[in-house]
């Protein structure tokens, strides 16, 4: 069970559910009085690290000082939370890249 654990770890398994709730919850604390929303994000555990992605629309022209600061406030903060390293990357986009499904393809024959 150890094996099977370290290799879904080394191909990049989604993190256990546990850490994906520690997770969604700092990034909500993080975005509170910013003019961005988060359409997504993944967490996926690499060994001992979490490698967080967060998918954010930006509700309007963000400086990118303020994106890059935001990503080594996530770092920090969840490295606290969930106590392991946690790197992170900030992505910005308007639509929601991975759990919806885009209307005009679902009407496609």
């Amino acid at each position: 069970m150890a094996l099977r654990n370290a290799m879904a770890q080394a191909a990049g398994c989604a993190a256990d559910p546990e850490i994906l709730q520690h997770t969604r919850q700092v990034l909500m604390q993080e975005l509170v009085g910013l003019q961005l929303q988060m359409m997504d994000f993944t967490v996926q555990q690499l060994g001992r690290t979490a490698f967080v992605v967060v998918y954010i629309n930006p509700l309007q022209a963000q400086d990118s000082a303020v994106i890059d600061g935001l990503r080594h406030h996530i770092d920090a903060r969840c490295s606290a939370d969930l106590g392991r390293p946690v790197r992170s990357e900030v992505i910005l986009t308007a639509k929601p890249p991975i759990h919806q499904v885009d209307p005009q393809q679902q009407a496609a024959p």
